[in-house]
């Protein structure tokens, strides 16, 4: 969805499930929702002390993020039953968070892979 941020006109923000506990995901691993719940503690603790976290718009072929791939920062997280749920924000100004604003405006809807890196 977009909303208005009070500085620059609007901002592209993405909202919803992120991770599933206990269910297998698109690389056909389960992770138990106890993981699910302490890795959304971690962000949202890292978050909360006023660290970057930034994530890319495809999977990384490891769990570091390239930063010349970032897309969006997470901007919070929590715990819905078994599932990791957050909100995201669109980064327009670097190249791959233009190709998601891009896709976005064009109403084109993907699977979001999330692989988060606090900075």
């Amino acid at each position: 969805f977009v909303s208005p941020d009070g500085k620059t006109g609007k901002h592209f923000y993405l909202e919803g499930l992120f991770i599933q506990g206990n269910v297998k995901n698109h690389n056909g691993r389960i992770y138990p929702s106890e993981i699910i719940k302490q890795a959304v503690d971690t962000v949202q603790k890292r978050i909360a002390s006023g660290e970057t976290v930034l994530g890319e718009a495809d999977h990384p072929d490891s769990l570091q993020i390239n930063i010349d791939r970032v897309s969006h920062q997470i901007e919070k997280m929590w715990v819905n039953g078994n599932d990791g749920w957050g909100r995201l924000r669109v980064l327009p100004s670097v190249p791959c968070g233009a190709i998601v604003e891009g896709l976005l405006k064009e109403n084109i809807v993907w699977v979001f892979p999330l692989v988060v890196q606090v900075m």
